[in-house]
């Protein structure tokens, strides 16, 4: 096995690449979800509307790339490529060379092999929100000061001025960027303090940048505010327990896509997998080394800590924690995990050998042995390998298919229908798919309001044969359930109900002729 890994470890940083490519080339076709499609909708309006996304809490950086490559094509693959596959690869690219310059090839090999079969990784790769280009940032501004104090051992005028222009280009594609600076700006106050007059002048320039967009992020904030007074519910929906939310990242972070819940596997392997990374944090400081100690592993560090802590902390103000918001931090996940194997296996036999003879009880020694190797990588290992193909293989955990919801509508009612959502107008994807072959009706407003008010919304309806409800949000919107109502009171009865993972049911309401029909 040793000497497998040996030779794949010899393999150069593009082969991982275009593995990374091959896995995540399927997806690109599927159907945009709610997301995505508004995403898109706004990305290809005229350029002169580009910054005006106040309803978006996003800085611009992803609108206006997808802006510029809606010009060539509309495409869901085409836009994907430019939002989210390409710096998916960037960031796998990035990962390497960082591991190889602050490790070796062996662990530069498995952490980025790690993140190119990581569902997670794949499915943010596949998809148009600036979670994959933000990472993508982030790894690189890494390297570039990995670069800079581990192989050029100097923080020069041009590694100021790139460092600074991926530092503002980061800003731009999300607001918990600064969790990122400050990480970095801790590292090189401790470490690197020599460089810390130019690091600031570079830090300073990034931010004089993106002083511009400080009035627009207040609009933002004010508007997303208002939404969550005004949507009762909604802030269940993006965002998580505070509780909940640090140890579900880390979950995510092996687990992938699966839904991680409290059961008696999924629990074993966490503790599994704690307590090898434990035995292997324990078997290096036995050796008395100076790994710990290293700059090497404390920038890896302060890479995954410090951001995801303070970020943390934060979200008892503002909750901004999830998982996809902080996907930067996964490849220094791996880098840490693996670089702690890899030191440990460095010392293998003196360290087992200090260790039994301390206990005088060889089966500990195979004990330790066998947490070392059997809970670290191999188990992200398995777990990569299944959640990736639970996720090529299961719907579920897949994105929701409007475009196949549309398609079923079109075959099962051509013509004689409308459409009906309970919130202010159609939803994203419905926009995006349909071609305007169905009337619309909407609420008008995030939550219903009277009966009156929505019998009078949706009094039009009765022009038509069939009407086709979304139950999509509906617990949120509609919870009282005033459409079926306003339907009733219009002389239509439930005909059938249909429906898709991720999107729910479709019901469908006809006069009562048609019903018995």
């Amino acid at each position: 096995m040793k000497k497998l890994l040996s030779r794949l470890s010899q393999l150069p940083a593009w082969s991982i690449v275009v593995f990374a490519l091959f896995i995540r080339t399927a997806g690109l076709w599927d159907s945009f979800w709610l997301d995505e499609a508004a995403q898109a909708l706004e990305s290809t309006r005229p350029l002169s509307q580009q910054l005006q996304i106040a309803e978006d809490f996003q800085p611009p950086l992803l609108h206006l790339i997808v802006h510029f490559a809606a010009q060539v094509s509309q495409n869901e693959a085409w836009l994907r490529l430019w939002g989210a596959l390409l710096p998916g690869l960037i960031t796998i690219y990035c990962t390497y060379k960082i591991a190889e310059k602050l490790f070796s090839k062996q662990v530069a090999f498995i952490s980025s092999f790690l993140l190119a079969v990581s569902s997670f990784h794949v499915f943010y790769s596949q998809e148009l929100r600036p979670y994959s280009l933000s990472a993508a940032f982030a790894t690189l501004s890494w390297l570039l000061l990995v670069q800079a104090f581990f192989v050029n051992k100097k923080f020069t005028a041009k590694d100021s001025m790139l460092y600074a222009l991926t530092t503002a280009l980061g800003l731009y594609s999300t607001y918990l960027y600064p969790f990122v600076v400050i990480s970095q700006a801790v590292y090189v106050f401790w470490k690197e303090r020599q460089a810390l007059k130019g690091y600031l002048v570079s830090g300073s320039i990034a931010a004089l940048l993106f002083v511009p967009w400080i009035p627009s992020f207040l609009e933002q904030l004010s508007v997303g505010q208002a939404l969550r007074k005004s949507l009762p519910g909604w802030e269940a929906v993006v965002s998580i327990p505070q509780l909940k939310s640090l140890p579900l990242t880390l979950g995510k972070f092996m687990f992938g896509v699966l839904n991680i819940e409290m059961t008696v596997p999924f629990i074993l392997t966490i503790i599994i997998f704690l307590l090898g990374l434990a035995a292997t944090a324990w078997l290096v400081w036995t050796n008395r080394n100076k790994f710990f100690y290293s700059k090497q592993f404390i920038l890896i560090l302060c890479w995954l800590s410090i951001p995801l802590l303070s970020s943390w902390l934060f979200s008892f103000a503002i909750p901004v924690v999830q998982p996809k918001r902080v996907l930067y931090l996964l490849p220094a996940f791996y880098i840490f995990v693996y670089s702690l194997l890899a030191q440990a296996q460095e010392q293998d036999s003196s360290l087992l050998q200090r260790v039994t003879s301390k206990v005088r009880q060889q089966q500990n020694s195979t004990i330790v042995k066998l947490m070392l190797v059997a809970s670290t990588v191999w188990i992200l290992l398995g777990l990569s390998g299944w959640s990736l193909i639970s996720y090529i293989q299961n719907p579920v955990y897949q994105r929701e298919n409007w475009r196949a919801i549309h398609q079923q509508i079109l075959e099962r009612y051509p013509t004689k229908a409308a459409v009906v959502f309970a919130f202010d107008a159609a939803f994203a994807p419905w926009r995006w798919y349909d071609d305007g072959s169905y009337p619309v009706f909407a609420t008008g407003s995030l939550t219903t309001a009277t009966q009156g008010e929505v019998d009078e919304k949706l009094k039009k309806t009765s022009d038509y044969q069939y009407v086709l409800v979304f139950d999509y949000l509906r617990d949120l919107t509609d919870p009282n359930r005033k459409i079926e109502t306003a339907l009733e009171n219009l002389g239509y009865s439930e005909k059938e109900v249909f429906g898709m993972p991720g999107i729910g049911f479709v019901r469908v309401f006809a006069r009562q002729e048609d019903v018995l029909s």
